[in-house]
């Protein structure tokens, strides 16, 4: 299987990945249920991500087994949420941290008896290593258009609608398809796609700029060739980098900006508060409904 073949159906707006459900019936109980890594076998189903990693998967008559590739030397950090019935077998519960190309096994169920089976599996990721962040909080960053421009928030900080909890401090701007985006603060360029042009979840173009305090930009849902930086590049704040657009699962043409860090726990990200300077001052305070205008 060509590894960058195949897009995994995420939902974004919460980064959830959502796994391959399956079931069996037929029984033969395997002793063998120790994990392999760097060993990938034959005959794989499987889906990749933004060519950072890739999900394998290969089900039998008497249970299922996973396994992570990690396709670069980006750090990135996977938590596997597994789900069964009637399987039993290692599962890698803690969070899986991959930084240079290789293969890891997640999990190996089989059969616990003759009764049927059923599995799922679902991930959450972010790049970096958990806790390496040591967010700035006197940082503040410019807006994310163009110089003299003012756009409108349509949703904020703890937002009604998806900016809650671990995304409370991502904020979504009433930018049309084409228009200019800048760099709101400057860093290395960790992650880019842009050559979809799907509205389906977890399908949209996007760059994530990664901060010298370990933080990371995330530019989302950029329209079809809407990048202008490349994997690896360093960029400074107010450099153009791409162009608003409308893919991915949104409610319609807008620009999703967040600055989120790697953390251990449950769901191994969270946003970070961040300020903005604007025309009328400094704020950290970024609400649905007001406008926000780039000094010159």
């Amino acid at each position: 299987m060509t590894a960058y073949k195949h897009i995994l159906n995420t939902v974004f707006a919460s980064l959830i990945v959502a796994g391959l459900l399956g079931s069996g019936s037929v029984f033969a109980r395997s002793d063998e249920l120790s994990l392999v890594d760097g060993v990938l076998p034959a005959d794989v189903d499987g889906s990749c991500y933004r060519e950072a990693f890739c999900v394998h998967w290969k089900k039998t008559k008497t249970g299922v087994d996973a396994w992570l590739e990690a396709l670069t030397a980006q750090p990135i950090t996977i938590l596997f949420k597994t789900t069964s019935k009637n399987l039993e077998g290692p599962v890698r519960d803690e969070p899986i941290i991959m930084d240079k190309p290789g293969i890891t096994q997640v999990f190996r169920l089989r059969k616990a008896s003759a009764a049927t089976w059923e599995y799922g599996f679902k991930y959450y990721y972010h790049p970096g290593r958990p806790d390496q962040a040591k967010p700035d909080p006197d940082f503040v960053y410019e807006l994310p258009f163009a110089k003299g421009k003012t756009y409108k928030v349509t949703q904020g900080f703890n937002g009604s609608t998806t900016h809650k909890k671990r995304e409370s401090y991502a904020v979504d701007w009433n930018l049309k398809v084409g228009t200019p985006v800048h760099a709101a603060r400057g860093g290395k360029v960790i992650g880019v796609s842009g050559s979809t042009s799907s509205q389906r979840r977890g399908h949209g173009n996007f760059i994530w700029i990664e901060h010298d305090d370990g933080t990371v930009g995330w530019y989302l849902h950029l329209r079809q060739g809407g990048t202008r930086v490349g994997l690896g590049q360093s960029v400074n704040a107010g450099d153009l980098i791409g162009y608003s657009g409308n893919t991915g699962k949104t409610s319609g043409p807008h620009f999703h900006f967040q600055v989120s860090m790697t953390v251990s726990g449950p769901n191994t990200w969270k946003t970070v508060p961040i300020k903005f300077r604007t025309s009328d001052g400094i704020t950290g305070k970024i609400r649905s409904g007001d406008r926000h205008s780039r000094p010159n």
